[in-house]
């Protein structure tokens, strides 16, 4: 084959022009050996995967947008698109052959920092729909979608090739799941049943009226092993584009780590906030030699006297208890810091080793990666609970000062602050209206107007001052904010606009005071203050559309934290704790600890009550940090091989993740696209599509009968001239 098409390129070409049927066969057999030839080349002469890959990050390297448009090219037609797909399939499965998906995972996570859309695609095809007659086991086309508050819209699993299914739950695990179910009952019982269809994706197929949670599901499995990779969620945090949390695939490992990593994780930090807050809230309303909570009995005369409404400033009790707090937290701190390090030079190496897959995960993991990680609120509360420690060490007297009063409200509303933060990334109301808040205000047209007003307030404040000189600029700064921002009367008063004392004052000092507050009065508080409500209100619809969007990337940027703090790989090759190992070990280390608490209150300052107080605060410490590892042992199950996020993956082990996703399933939701306007355009594109068809099959009839007539005008005319011919010749 490959040496007739070579023959046929060394032919004439003088063959192309040559319009004898001979000359146009010798052009069709050319076209059809050069075809050939190009099969032949593709088959044979096929450069490897990875020269594909190297060509596809240069692309998004050079020009991601170009990238884009022809990912969008592919996406447009079915059918190149199904040749994408399986060209995709065997290049992954090329990689896998070798053990090498670890690869594609790197060039996956380069890839989303660089061209987040067309990474987005890329692993919305890795995934593989199968269909309910090649499932390896049992497929059920419905499940039972119910989240606590909010229906999820889909489930996953991650399991290693050839595990065995999953055994009937035994009493222990239902116990542990308990709260859960409880809620779920009475989520039903007392919410309306139109209700729960908030979950996101709208018009749910369900089956039967009784149970409305229960969706029908399509299933989806990973063609790359592994995907599940701590590079890829560390390059979601860092992304452009937050469009790409709409993909079904992006979604899919963050619910599957969610669920089985993060529950727990969110509700043990919630738990020890709470100790913190409890104990900061014990020792702020107890006066100094008082009863717990006396403050709260204080009337209005004590209350004004330092020395019976300030805390006592020797709370030993209290103290141990937030400085193994603040042991903790700086040992999670530096943990942090230091897995961050590794993962940087993990990326480094594996950049100096293979060149061709580009440098950027060394950026995924630089400098702006390992700020968001430190400075955090989390830190805050750790330097104000610190300074507030050591501030009392420092101090004398028996009761805390105004200073150190006011530095121990900071560290409750902190605690505060400490306990509701990690709560903010379960899927419920509250968390997505807090969400799309927070969007609005950090809008660009929000920001932009504030400081114009913030500029202009202060410049007539300043103006205001010269005119005055009758009180601080502190002063006016604050009836200013009263009257201009808020109207309240005091501020009113301010600007010389009470009623009373219009007739009782005069002179022109006085009337410019008065034109001058009723010209800002009118500029700020009637114009620019509803100006800014109404950008906030355009903005907040805005941001409401895209919710989900910003909730899905809070998600990532807590599960990142969460593998990072994984600590129990230290252990694999000496000891892999069960759960119930970790849960007893944790829970004794730190009910000994705080019974080691109770001999403090009657032991005198001393070097005993030094002694006792360092003991409980290192083994709270190890308790808090032991119970801080429960989801991680929990997902374990005392097998090493059980570890979704080893510090250095094994391509002997792969996993994969299986996806039951609903049916129903729609980016645009996400994306906040009206599903009504483009059901409205699509169905008149199909109309014009139609009409036009319609009129190219007239077009093609009337095509078709006019060549009929040709073709006997021709047979008629070709009659004639044979009959005149025959005359001709007769004669």
């Amino acid at each position: 084959m490959a040496n007739l098409a070579k023959s046929l390129l060394e032919s004439n070409t003088k063959d192309f022009t040559d319009v004898t049927p001979r000359g146009k066969a010798k052009a069709k057999l050319f076209c059809q050996g050069r075809a050939k030839l190009a099969q032949v080349r593709l088959s044979f002469n096929e450069p490897p995967p990875y020269t594909y890959m190297s060509e596809l990050m240069s692309d998004a390297n050079k020009n991601p947008a170009a990238l884009w448009n022809e990912a969008n090219n592919c996406l447009a037609s079915r059918e190149l698109k199904e040749q994408v797909t399986g060209r995709w399939h065997a290049i992954l499965a090329w990689y896998d052959s070798r053990n090498q998906s670890g690869l594609v995972a790197d060039m996956m996570a380069q890839l989303i920092f660089l061209a987040p859309k067309v990474a987005g695609v890329l692993l919305d095809l890795t995934f593989k729909k199968i269909e309910p007659d090649d499932a390896e086991d049992g497929f059920e086309p419905y499940h039972d979608l119910s989240g606590i508050f909010l229906n999820d819209p889909m489930t996953c699993d991650y399991k290693l090739a050839g595990s065995p299914p999953t055994p009937l739950p035994t009493i222990p695990q239902l116990w542990s799941h308990l709260p859960e179910m409880v809620i779920r009952h009475a989520r039903r019982l007392f919410e309306p049943p139109d209700t729960r269809r908030d979950s996101p994706s709208p018009g749910a197929r369900k089956l039967g009226a009784s149970n409305p949670n229960i969706y029908e599901i399509a299933k989806y499995k990973a063609i790359l092993p592994n995907i599940l990779d701590l590079d890829i969620f560390q390059s979601l945090t860092c992304t452009w584009s937050e469009e790409i949390y709409a993909k079904m695939s992006v979604q899919a490992m963050i619910y599957c780590a969610w669920r089985h990593l993060m529950v727990g994780f969110v509700g043990i930090k919630a738990g020890l906030s709470a100790v913190e807050m409890l104990t900061l809230l014990t020792w702020g309303m107890t006066t100094a030699g008082g009863t717990p909570f006396d403050r709260f009995q204080l009337t209005g005369s004590q209350r004004s006297s330092s020395a019976t409404s300030n805390s006592p400033r020797h709370a030993i009790t209290a103290w141990t208890v937030l400085a193994a707090i603040s042991l903790r937290d700086l040992i999670n701190l530096v943990w942090l810091m230091l897995a961050f390090q590794h993962r940087f030079r993990l990326a480094r190496a594996r950049w100096r080793v293979r060149s061709v897959y580009l440098g950027y995960l060394q950026l995924v993991w630089g400098w702006s990666g390992l700020f968001s990680v430190i400075f955090t609120a989390d830190s805050l509360q750790l330097v104000i609970r610190v300074c507030l420690l050591t501030a009392i060490i420092l101090a004398t007297g028996n009761e805390l000062s105004n200073t150190l009063q006011a530095m121990l409200s900071a560290a409750f509303f902190m605690s505060v602050v400490g306990m509701i933060d990690p709560l903010r990334v379960i899927a419920c109301r509250v968390s997505l209206s807090r969400m799309t808040i927070r969007t609005a205000v950090e809008q660009a047209e929000v920001g932009h107007f504030v400081f114009y007003v913030a500029f202009w307030f202060m410049a007539f404040i300043t103006a205001w001052e010269i005119a005055d000189r009758e009180s601080t600029f502190p002063a006016a700064f604050v009836f200013g904010v009263r009257a201009l921002v808020i109207g309240d009367g005091d501020g009113l008063d301010f600007f010389n606009l009470k009623a009373d004392d219009l007739d009782s004052s005069t002179g022109d000092p006085y009337n410019f005071k008065v034109w001058a507050g009723m010209g800002g009065m009118m500029v700020f508080f009637s114009y620019l203050m509803n100006q800014l409500i109404a950008i906030f209100n355009n903005t907040y619809d805005s941001a409401q559309k895209k919710m989900w969007l910003r909730f899905h990337a809070a998600r990532v940027r807590e599960l990142r934290d969460c593998i990072l703090s994984h600590k129990l790989c230290l252990f694999h090759n000496l000891w892999s704790p069960s759960r119930m190992q970790v849960l007893c070990f944790s829970s004794g280390l730190l009910s000994f600890g705080l019974l080691m608490l109770i001999p403090l209150h009657s032991l005198p300052f001393g070097r005993a009550a030094v002694i006792i107080s360092m003991t409980s605060i290192l083994l709270m410490t190890t308790g808090a940090l032991l119970l801080e590892a429960f989801p991680f042992a929990e997902l374990m199950k005392g097998n090493e091989d059980n570890d979704w996020f080893p510090m250095t993956q094994d391509a002997s082990k792969r996993r994969y993740l299986r996806v039951f996703c609903r049916t129903d399933f729609d980016e645009n939701f996400f994306l906040g696209v009206d599903d009504s306007s483009e059901q409205a355009l699509g169905e008149k594109l199909e109309s014009i599509e139609g009409q036009m068809g319609e009129r190219l099959e007239r077009i093609e009839d009337q095509v078709d009968e006019l060549g009929k007539r040709m073709n006997e005008m021709s047979e008629h005319i070709s009659t004639q001239i044979t009959l005149l011919a025959q005359r001709l010749g007769s004669g």
